[in-house]
C-alpha cells in the first residue's frame, strides 16, 4: 500500500492521503494523533519490540492497522459524527503501487463503534431523534 485516506461525506480525514513509500512512521502518528491518550499510555500496536535485528516498533514488524478516532471532542456524548444525519458512508481509499492480490490475497477486517440512543414515545413510537 502506498497512501491511504478516509472520507465522510465530503471530508478527508485528514485532509491530505497519507503517503507510506518510505514506511509507516506516519501513518502510526496520524493514528495516534487521532485518538485522546492520556499521558505516554500508548497502545499495543505502538509496543517496541526487539529481536536478532534490533528494536522496531510492532505496528511496523508484525501487525499493521488503518484506524481513525472521528470524536470531534473529549466529551463521550455527541462528539463524533453525525452518521443518521446525512446518510453518507465513511469510506477508506488505499492505493496500492502494484495488484495487491498478486501474490498473497489480503483480507480487509472493519471494526465500527457507534451509538445511539432509541427515543420511545408514550404512543409506542420510537425515534433516534429527541422531541
Amino acid at each position: 500500500m502506498t497512501k491511504y485516506n478516509w472520507r465522510y461525506g465530503s471530508t478527508y480525514y485528514p485532509s491530505a492521503p497519507i503517503s507510506l513509500e518510505q514506511d509507516s512512521t506516519v501513518a502510526l502518528e496520524t493514528t495516534l494523533a487521532s485518538f485522546d491518550l492520556k499521558g505516554n499510555d500508548l497502545p499495543f500496536m505502538a509496543a517496541q519490540e526487539t529481536d536478532a535485528t534490533g528494536a522496531t516498533c510492532r505496528f511496523e514488524s508484525r501487525d499493521f492497522m488503518l484506524a481513525h478516532n472521528f470524536n470531534k471532542t473529549g466529551e463521550k456524548m455527541l462528539s463524533g459524527l453525525n452518521l443518521s444525519s446525512t446518510g453518507a458512508p465513511v469510506s477508506l481509499s488505499l492505493t496500492f503501487n502494484s495488484n495487491p492480490n498478486a501474490s498473497v490475497p489480503k483480507a480487509i477486517q472493519t471494526f465500527v463503534e457507534q451509538s445511539n440512543t432509541l427515543y420511545i414515545k408514550p404512543d409506542g413510537g420510537a425515534s433516534l431523534v429527541a422531541n
